[in-house]
């Protein structure tokens, strides 16, 4: 197997996706407010939101590291990793990050 194409094969990276869609949320808020949540309510659900995303996404990375692998999806894999969250999903790193996206949503009031 050639060790070049040896990776994930995505076409948009998840990162720039997650951005332009927070802006897009920004912007529609800022010109076409709806009603949310109250503001400490929504700081506080947004809290808990980002906090759970801490022992998904920094297991998951912890995981790839132990194995030597990049968690980059651009960089050759050098190991299949089956421990930690990932018994349970494919890639539990975008679950933190929609965890994170959406937590950051909530505490802004852009959700």
């Amino acid at each position: 197997m050639d060790s070049q194409n040896d990776h994930a094969h995505i076409l948009v990276n998840p990162f720039p996706t997650y951005i332009g869609l927070g802006l897009c949320a920004a912007i529609l808020q800022r010109f076409l407010p709806l009603p949310f949540i109250e503001q400490f309510s929504a700081r506080v659900v947004g809290m808990m939101i980002m906090i759970a995303n801490l022992p998904i996404g920094l297991t998951a990375l912890r995981n790839m590291f132990t194995a030597k692998t990049s968690p980059n999806p651009y960089h050759s894999t050098t190991s299949l990793v089956l421990s930690g969250p990932y018994r349970f999903t494919r890639n539990p790193m975008y679950i933190g990050l929609t965890l994170l996206y959406a937590g950051l949503g909530t505490f802004l009031q852009l959700a």
